[in-house]
């Protein structure tokens, strides 16, 4: 073959040089208004599965841990519904499911742990996990993906949940979809937010909607009348006389043993039971005379924040989601939203600012990184050809092969599917 018809090709490659060189660069060529045309999708680092899949629940702050199980229990069941529906295409072979973990109040896995038994010590009864392990990918047929997709599918949409999110990665280079925005007015922040996750669920294969805003657990906010500030009286005076008719204040501390015994003084629980009790109570003046409430102070029911997350002084919220590679392209989408969706949302909330983070962030940070690390690794590579083949222009012939590689790549992606 050497001797024969590859040695008839060369001979005629070389005596057609023009023709040759013609023809390689037109492939090339062709080959790039393929991958520029959105012919040829990009990933920027494939995710590595994983043998397990993973569901993240996370409940509104303050939530009881009964409704928060309850929850848990409905994401389990759908497992099994996962389990008879790929088992039953499976006759004769081990269950595709292996085991099913559930933690309450606890997301080890997100921490690299394993699942913790009853409710975890110090724990947060608006969290949960469901952790199902997988057979091996060497005894399984099914990708975990597609495994963790019909999950998804069928636990469908859970009023009154924070966030739900599903993972059977080991590793990624973030989330496929996550883009920062900031504000200097909170409440316009959070509609924005709203409009971007609506926008969102419009993409075809887009799932595991989210943001990273948090409400905190329910609280009474009191302010102060401008009566009570004429009065004498600050907002730390009215907090404390609150506490102290509610929660109670230590009176004495009795010993007992080895026991140190507080004694608290409150209302009565028939008297600090509802909103209408704080507004019935009395407040005492500096001078000891007593006024109802009403009068100094008024007070709303709401939900504090549990964390603030700024950046360069403004707060921000994050709005992430996920991509199913089988349906969409991640890179396709932000760029729809970065040339289309965002302009339109920055004229519709003026003073909006927006950066993508995650996957986007990586790749953008990793490819600006090449624009210095490509040329003086070309260099080095010129370098070492100049001074094995004792020449200048040899080593520019050599590497004037590297960017056809791209052909290489594109045809061998074609071809693999």
């Amino acid at each position: 073959f050497v001797n024969g018809p590859f040695a008839d090709f060369v001979i005629r490659t070389v005596k057609w040089r023009y023709v040759t060189l013609a023809t390689g660069c037109a492939i090339f060529i062709i080959t790039i208004g393929y991958i520029t045309g959105g012919y040829m999708k990009i990933v920027f680092i494939d995710p590595v599965e994983a043998d397990n899949m993973v569901a993240f629940l996370k409940m509104p702050k303050g939530t009881p841990v009964k409704q928060t199980q309850e929850i848990a229990d409905s994401i389990e069941k759908a497992v099994e519904q996962v389990q008879q529906e790929f088992d039953a295409n499976r006759p004769g072979k081990a269950s595709i499911i292996k085991h099913v973990a559930t933690t309450i109040g606890d997301q080890p896995a997100s921490r690299g742990g394993g699942p913790v038994r009853g409710i975890a010590v110090g724990a947060a009864a608006h969290l949960a996990e469901v952790n199902v392990e997988l057979l091996g990918g060497e005894e399984r047929d099914v990708s975990s993906t597609v495994l963790k997709n019909r999950w998804r599918e069928i636990v469908g949409e859970i009023p009154g949940v924070s966030s739900l999110t599903f993972f059977s990665e080991i590793f990624s280079a973030g989330e496929a979809i996550n883009v920062e925005l900031s504000h200097q007015n909170f409440d316009t922040l959070l509609l924005a937010v709203e409009t971007l996750k609506s926008i969102l669920r419009e993409y075809a294969g887009v799932s595991d909607i989210t943001d990273s805003f948090e409400p905190g657990k329910a609280e009474l906010k009191m302010e102060l009348k401008d009566t009570g500030r004429t009065l004498g009286l600050t907002l730390s005076d009215l907090a404390r006389q609150v506490r102290q008719g509610f929660y109670g204040e230590e009176a004495q501390r009795i010993q007992r043993g080895r026991d140190d015994i507080r004694v608290m003084v409150r209302y009565p629980q028939a008297e600090r039971r509802s909103l209408a009790d704080v507004e019935n109570m009395r407040i005492r003046l500096l001078d000891g005379t007593e006024i109802p409430f009403k009068t100094v102070a008024e007070v709303k029911y709401g939900r504090g924040y549990s964390t603030i997350r700024r950046a360069e002084r403004r707060r921000i919220v994050n709005v992430t989601a996920d991509v199913d590679v089988a349906v969409a392209n991640a890179s396709d989408i932000n760029k729809d939203l970065d040339r289309n969706i965002l302009p339109d949302l920055m004229r519709e909330y003026p003073g909006l600012q927006y950066r993508f983070a995650g996957e986007e962030r990586e790749r953008s940070e990793s490819f600006s990184s090449l624009y210095v690390t490509f040329p003086l690794a070309m260099m080095a590579i010129y370098g070492l050809l100049a001074v094995q083949f004792r020449s200048y222009t040899q080593p520019v012939i050599v590497m004037s092969a590297i960017p056809f590689g791209i052909v290489g790549a594109v045809i061998g992606h074609i071809l693999m599917g």
